[in-house]
């Protein structure tokens, strides 16, 4: 974490970053007009995820959005990191808590969509490399039995004419407003 604060700082000099759980956000109440979850909401504990959804709520103002990004449980770049860590479960969990935060009436979704993301990596080492990065609990599950890991992720990629390996993962984009009853 501390390195991407570095590089984030370095890269916009002007903002200010802080490290929080998603469930405990230092900031004030009606803080945002908007807040994001992008890529990491089936990285919070499922049993915190729908506290990490409120929090997200909690420091927006009354007309801001929320906007949900999160990958889906399907697509070759989901399947070429399962063999390193299988985020079926947890992936599943994060919709689960959207949908259970609508049921619940504490949000309403203003709009939803899917989309393709579309990676491209010169090499299986740059996957590795891109998904260690986010966890780097991840290289010694590589470094165990890296030749069967790279077979897995080759047999799901796709080349384009340069011979590099594409990767595609379908994301779930969900823009989401407190539930007003007045509409």
């Amino acid at each position: 974490m501390p390195d991407a604060i570095r590089v984030a700082s370095a890269a916009v000099p002007t903002a200010m970053f802080t490290t929080a759980v998603a469930e405990e956000l230092p900031f004030a109440t009606g803080e945002f007009d908007l807040t994001t979850i992008v890529n990491s909401l089936h990285h919070v504990p499922e049993v915190a995820m729908p506290a990490a959804l409120r929090e997200a709520v909690r420091v927006l103002r009354p007309d801001g959005s929320l906007i949900v990004i999160e990958p889906l449980a399907s697509g070759s770049f989901f399947a070429a990191l399962r063999p390193v860590e299988d985020e079926t479960a947890v992936r599943h969990a994060a919709q689960r808590a959207i949908a259970a935060a609508l049921a619940a009436g504490e949000l309403a979704r203003s709009a939803s969509f899917e989309y393709v993301r579309r990676d491209v990596f010169g090499s299986v080492d740059d996957f590795f490399e891109r998904i260690v990065a986010v966890d780097p609990s991840r290289h010694a599950v590589i470094e165990s039995d890296r030749q069967t890991v790279a077979a897995a992720v080759l047999a799901v990629a796709s080349r384009d004419d340069r011979g590099r390996l594409l990767l595609e993962q379908p994301v779930r984009v969900d823009v989401l407003v407190r539930f007003s009853a007045s509409g």
